[in-house]
């Protein structure tokens, strides 16, 4: 290993140490060299620590940063995903930015992007309350806002106001399958946004160092934004009522593995194959492609009637393909690997409620996985039902 690859491979498994333990740190040092002159006298210029200093200087770095990583809790995906993924840290920056608008103090308190989705959570903390916000919801311990506290949030004219997000100046909606909480904590005064951005559902990949702007500040006239939409109908990046940081996306990128397994897997309704798998730090992205067979939809009409109709017999939709895959049970699918053993048997209690089936079209369906250090050398997606697994139609994941 050459020193570029050594020092590529160190700046991922250390991570970046709060302000807080930082300023800690430079303190301790420097009580040292102050011990280590009152000790041993005047230390002369270009003089090098003692074999005992550097090695205590390195113990109480190695510590600091043990600690940071311990108290570094990523609550973004406590809120997200409902537990922290093993390699948070890998890809996760903190306290990214801080303005004051209307005397509210706005912090992007948390983002990290894992190749495939962005992370973030921001706060807005008014400094004149009192009291914290909403009320705390039972079995859980989060504090859940009320109508009430909405309206007062309100009055300070500041929080998400427009529809879209901005990366180095260019708009997106938020895409399907993204989600986000809203809560309040023990701090008077503050509001913490939970938001997780499905950004690959939209072909849209970070790279580098890139420029993140929120529309989070004082709210604005959204009539007057939307009159300066460019001609492709996207919106400019808007001059007031934004909070921008940057966020370095290197590591992520580096991280990340693909396969292709494509062997497809024949049922009675569909055919099945796993075109892709992206592997990041954090978890698997599984993308199946279903086929839905042409006789199974027209039993399905037979079955159901050709489409959903309202209780005054207005049509909603037409039954298509997706409604098939939907009686056939995205959600039931389990990840066994070559002996047919389930992988992870608890995976939503232990990892958390994020994984498994996360959505399906007419043609595709996603699955999620967690991180693994090792996966199995054979894993396959099958159907569970009733805790009976279908193991004669496997689809092949690895």
């Amino acid at each position: 290993m050459n020193e570029k690859d050594f020092s590529r491979k160190f700046r991922q498994i250390t991570p970046e140490v709060p302000q807080d333990f930082h300023q800690a740190m430079k303190s301790t040092l420097s009580n040292i060299v102050r011990d280590e002159h009152n000790n041993r006298g005047e230390i002369k210029v270009g003089r090098r620590f003692s074999g005992r200093t550097l090695a205590l200087a390195l113990m109480i770095m190695l510590l600091l940063t043990t600690v940071a990583m311990a108290l570094m809790n990523w609550t973004v995906f406590e809120n997200i995903i409902g537990a922290v993924p093993q390699n948070a840290s890998k890809i996760m920056k903190s306290n990214l930015a801080t303005v004051t608008v209307n005397n509210v103090e706005i912090t992007i308190k948390e983002a990290g992007y894992d190749g495939m989705s962005l992370y973030l959570q921001y706060s807005h903390r008014m400094l004149d309350m009192d009291h914290p916000v909403g009320e705390v919801g039972e079995g859980d311990g989060k504090r859940y806002l009320t109508q009430e506290d909405m309206q007062e949030y309100s009055d300070y004219k500041v929080g998400w106001w427009i529809d879209n997000i901005w990366f180095d100046g260019k708009p997106m909606d938020m895409p399907a399958g993204s989600s986000g909480t809203t809560n309040g904590t023990e701090v008077n005064g503050e509001i913490i946004e939970s938001q997780l951005w499905r950004l690959s559902v939209e072909d849209v990949y970070l790279d580098g160092k890139v420029e993140i702007s929120l529309p989070i500040g004082e709210r604005q006239d959204r009539r007057a934004i939307y009159a300066t939409k460019n001609e492709d109908g996207t919106l400019p990046l808007p001059e007031d009522g934004m909070v921008t940081f940057t966020l370095d996306t290197t590591l992520a990128q580096g991280d990340m593995i693909k396969t292709h397994p494509n062997i497809p897997t024949e049922f009675d309704t569909l055919t099945a194959t796993v075109s892709e798998v992206v592997y990041t730090p954090i978890m698997a992205y599984i993308n199946v492609d279903v086929d839905v067979k042409d006789e199974a939809l027209a039993d399905f009409i037979a079955r159901n009637g050709d489409g959903f109709y309202g209780e005054e017999g207005e049509l909603f939709w037409k039954y298509g393909p997706a409604d098939v895959l939907d009686e056939w049970g995205v959600y039931s699918l389990v990840m066994v690997d070559g002996d047919g053993n389930l992988v992870l048997p608890n995976m939503r209690e232990e990892y958390g409620y994020i994984y498994g089936g996360s959505g399906y079209s007419t043609t595709s369906l996603e699955y999620l996985f967690p991180y693994l250090d090792q996966y199995p050398e054979e894993m396959y997606l099958v159907q569970s039902h009733e805790g009976v697994l279908d193991l004669d139609h496997k689809i092949k994941v690895k």
